[in-house]
């Protein structure tokens, strides 16, 4: 495995530990799934007023952007951490809308294809239920059948495979400790603050106005 793609992981063990912490997950599984797990209430506007809908996604791009804002607090402190990346200038459609946003292709693949790979067998009954407690089985069938098919991921490994300790490992180290202490980052972990109301993605917002600077220091 190409070996910015094990410190990636590295990465993500780090965010699923975590994540498996503040879930109280038994399941490495479905913590490798909380990572890119989100719940959010989608707003709908009627001729009559408004209403809100329960959504569930499961989106692998959560992952490359919490990623983007570890290695942004890296490099204000020093650390040239996505110098090891190819870190790149992409649209982001919304709404008809384009915005600018920054991806890996080799990450964004890897994490599509690989690590969250689409359902095409069947979602993963068991680690979706352990991130959406407190229902009965009909329950979590009727909310597994309305998740939208792009954003019904399953984990594709057993286990991440992880880097030796090294150079970029330290990077990550540090950036995390430093991130860890701030409530707001811990905060974006929590399934219901990934997205908000209007499913637009809150880790999205912390990194836009800087995607420039990041793409020019790392040029």
């Amino acid at each position: 495995m190409e070996k910015k793609i094990l410190i990636f992981n590295y990465f993500v063990k780090k965010v699923a530990d975590k994540e498996k912490e503040l879930l109280d997950l038994q399941d490495d599984r479905a913590a490798l799934l909380a990572v890119i797990f989100s719940h959010a209430y989608v707003q709908h506007r009627h001729a009559t007023g408004c209403s809100s809908e329960a959504l569930y996604m499961a989106d692998p791009k959560t992952a490359e952007e919490l990623f983007i804002l570890l290695c942004s607090n890296a490099e204000n402190h020093g650390d040239h951490l996505m110098k090891l990346f190819n870190f790149r200038r992409v649209p982001l459609y919304e709404y008809g809308n384009s915005k600018d946003d920054m991806s890996d292709k080799d990450l964004a693949t890897y994490l599509s294809n690989e690590l969250y790979p689409a359902c095409r067998n069947g979602i993963d009954k068991e680690i979706y239920g352990a991130l959406i407690p407190n229902k009965t089985s009909e329950e979590l069938d009727d909310i597994l059948r309305h998740i939208i098919p792009s954003y019904a991921r399953n984990v594709g490994v057993a286990e991440l495979e992880l880097p030796a300790p090294c150079t970029a490992t330290e990077m990550i180290d540090r950036a995390w400790n430093r991130m860890m202490e701030h409530k707001g980052f811990v905060e974006l972990l929590s399934p219901r603050n990934k997205h908000n109301y209007f499913r637009h993605s809150n880790i999205y917002d912390c990194y836009a106005g800087h995607i420039s600077t990041m793409l020019d220091q790392n040029a």
